[in-house]
């Protein structure tokens, strides 16, 4: 790591080769909304000294995270966005064990007040991938009202980590 406790890309990638699976993604755009599943803008982050993934990677259709091999897989869920009436604001990681029904299983809140508002949001969830066809995720922001919601094409403002841990 870095002194200020920061973690830099060769560090992430030298630990990552010890999990075989590493992967990073983010939003490239900013959205607006109070209520969505983010299901566009998904690019993989692979520029600016970022690691490239460790192993065959995620693959993603329209918001949908598949897993390239079964373990356990720690997910992680980061928001960035700015308030203009919003008194509150959700992330959430929703898995599927189906291949259909999503459940959510991770959540955070913080709140947005005004324009000159900013938050962070960032939540985890270990996932148990039993199969590779069934069990998927998506994430999902949610607002008391329409908010601007930031993705980036250079850094990660909106993005998911993908880490698997080990064998299930």
């Amino acid at each position: 790591g870095l002194p200020d406790g920061t973690v830099d890309a060769d560090t992430i990638a030298s630990a990552a080769k010890g999990l075989g699976e590493a992967d990073q993604w983010r939003v490239n755009a900013n959205f607006s909304s109070a209520d969505t599943v983010i299901d566009a803008n998904w690019e993989r982050v692979d520029d600016r000294g970022s690691a490239a993934p460790v192993g065959t990677g995620m693959s993603e259709s329209s918001g949908v995270f598949t897993f390239p091999s079964t373990g356990y897989w720690l997910v992680s869920f980061m928001t960035y966005c700015a308030g203009t009436s919003a008194n509150w604001t959700d992330a959430f990681i929703l898995a599927t064990t189906n291949n259909s029904a999503y459940n959510y299983v991770a959540r955070t809140r913080d709140s947005c007040e005004d324009g000159d508002s900013h938050t962070s949001l960032c939540c985890q969830a270990l996932i148990d991938v039993t199969s590779t066809t069934n069990v998927k995720v998506k994430f999902k922001i949610e607002a008391q009202s329409s908010i601007e919601w930031y993705g980036h094409s250079q850094q990660s403002e909106t993005s998911a980590v993908f880490l698997r841990l080990g064998a299930t």
